[in-house]
């Protein structure tokens, strides 16, 4: 015979953050991959319009731009994702904002080996994506905020 099982109600009990355990490497490649696989297409569309407004041939220049935005998103995802498993938690200057200096990192030495590689300039590089990285970890903030105030919301509509 088959109970009839009942999920758990969610404790009001305070959650521990995320951002104080290290992930592991199972998760970190998850994570990278996901912002390569979103790199790829971008850089898809950018050859596409670059091919088009230069008048060069479409695909090759789509092909070459959707490479070159996945290399440069391995390069800075990933170096922020080595630099946030290598990070004591927590850090004691920057405590609760360690996504943000973990993605700086990131941009740092992923920027300058893309310069490096592209120019020829690694400070150029780390100029270039240090600012743009941080940007994209404010970004994942906002959205893990609200993505965090959905969930109370459906949990505080599931009490009621």
């Amino acid at each position: 015979m088959m109970e009839d099982h009942q999920p758990d109600r969610v404790s009001n009990e305070p959650t521990k953050e995320r951002s104080h355990s290290k992930p592991n490497f199972m998760e970190n490649i998850d994570r990278v991959s996901s912002r390569v696989c979103a790199a790829f297409p971008i850089g898809f569309i950018v050859g596409a319009s670059y091919g088009t407004l230069s008048g060069s041939a479409i695909l090759p220049s789509s092909f070459a731009s959707a490479a070159s935005c996945s290399m440069l998103a391995t390069a800075c995802f990933g170096s922020e994702r080595f630099f946030n498993a290598i990070m004591p938690r927590p850090l004691p200057w920057f405590e609760g904002k360690e996504d943000l200096v973990s993605h700086a990192l990131g941009g740092t030495l992923g920027g300058s080996v893309v310069g490096w590689l592209y120019r020829g300039r690694p400070l150029s590089g780390a100029l270039l994506f240090t600012p743009l990285m941080i940007g994209i970890a404010f970004a994942e903030r906002g959205l893990k905020k609200k993505r965090l105030d959905r969930i109370e919301y459906l949990i505080s509509q599931i009490e009621k």
